[in-house]
């Protein structure tokens, strides 16, 4: 099973999507690694192998989701948070990480994700989609730039994976991975309600002699003094709190 939809399909649905927009946001290759001590050489990976802790009854995604997504900034100093080297809610935090003043960890903020090796993950439990009448929908696989023809039934299930934003929805069908816009469901296919939100971590590089790296739930650290939403320069652009850029900044 994947645990991760690739970053081609989403920029490339979200870019159509939001063509109104002036400036498109955009999508940097990134490369995911284990965890790891500091001391420890950090090893390519995997949203999939993130998610060892979890089973099939969640979906664990290398984004965070929505028009304008979360972030966390960090806007004094002395900031220290109790991380966890494993990223799971039950997982001691056994991680003190100081971090950075001004740093702005949010999914557009690509310098910062670049040079700490930052990485999203979210937790988001699976819900079935029942289909009520017999459907043709547009939907993007594996990154195709062309939409397939999908054709449902009346009785087919879907397993709804994540929201993405703007609209479209990550699900599985029949064992593959599709990007849709929701609201051609509307009419033709009943929705099972999530039992809870997704969880949102981050995966941060501490500001220690070490560069100690660990996870933050995100719900956990936005109630830390010191702790903000990130504001961002416009949409798609986000940098640390002490770019140039970001003298106007806004959160969304």
């Amino acid at each position: 099973m994947k645990h991760f939809v690739t970053y081609s399909t989403l920029a490339m649905v979200l870019a159509l999507a939001a063509c109104s927009d002036t400036t498109e946001p955009t999508t940097p290759e990134v490369t995911e690694t284990t965890e790891a001590a500091a001391e420890t050489p950090i090893e390519p990976a995997t949203a999939a192998a993130d998610a060892f802790a979890y089973g099939d009854e969640v979906y664990v995604s290398d984004f965070w989701a929505g028009e304008y997504p979360n972030g966390l900034a960090v806007v004094d100093s002395g900031v220290v948070l109790q991380a966890r080297t494993q990223m799971h809610v039950d997982a001691q935090q056994d991680v003190s990480c100081p971090l950075a003043q001004n740093a702005n960890y949010h999914t557009w903020n690509f310098e910062r994700a670049e040079a700490d090796d930052v990485r999203f993950r979210s937790v988001v439990q699976k819900t079935q989609i029942s289909m009520t009448a017999d459907h043709t929908i547009e939907a993007h696989y594996d990154g195709a730039e062309v939409a397939d023809k999908l054709n449902l039934s009346a009785g087919d299930a879907l397993s709804y994976l994540s929201y993405i934003g703007e609209g479209f929805i990550l699900v599985d069908y029949d064992g593959r991975e599709y990007v849709l816009n929701e609201a051609e469901l509307t009419g033709v296919a009943e929705f099972e309600q999530a039992g809870s939100p997704p969880q949102q971590w981050v995966y941060v590089k501490c500001a220690d002699e070490a560069a100690t790296h660990g996870w933050l739930l995100y719900t956990e650290a936005l109630e830390h003094a010191g702790i903000t939403e990130s504001p961002i320069a416009g949409y798609g652009v986000v940098f640390d709190l002490d770019h140039e850029e970001m003298e106007n900044a806004r959160i969304p």
